[in-house]
């Protein structure tokens, strides 16, 4: 059974009001701090994802859902890294 994205990305259970959980954790603790819980929260669904009853599907999008949050979380709190390596003038995308 396929898991509807809507359920991954915003969950009515992790909104109270017009506020969802992970704003409420960012006010809270910060960007660094909530990217850091974002990395680790990744790390748990893809240890779980063989063997959770969600599906491998399911904790592989939730993964990729704290990844990519994670991600935004770099590019807001800190300029983009240039690309050195590759011989351009290029910044770094995620």
């Amino acid at each position: 059974m396929a898991t509807p994205l809507r359920c991954i990305d915003a969950p009515a259970h992790y909104k109270q009001g017009d506020v969802e959980c992970i704003d409420a954790l960012e006010s809270a603790f910060g960007k660094e701090r909530l990217k850091t819980f974002c990395t680790l929260q990744a790390m748990r669904y893809l240890w779980r994802c063989h063997d959770h009853e969600d599906g491998y599907t399911a904790n592989v999008r939730k993964a990729s859902w704290f990844i990519h949050k994670a991600l935004q979380l770099d590019r807001t709190s800190q300029p983009p890294t240039p690309r050195v390596n590759e011989g351009n003038s290029g910044w770094e995308k995620y």
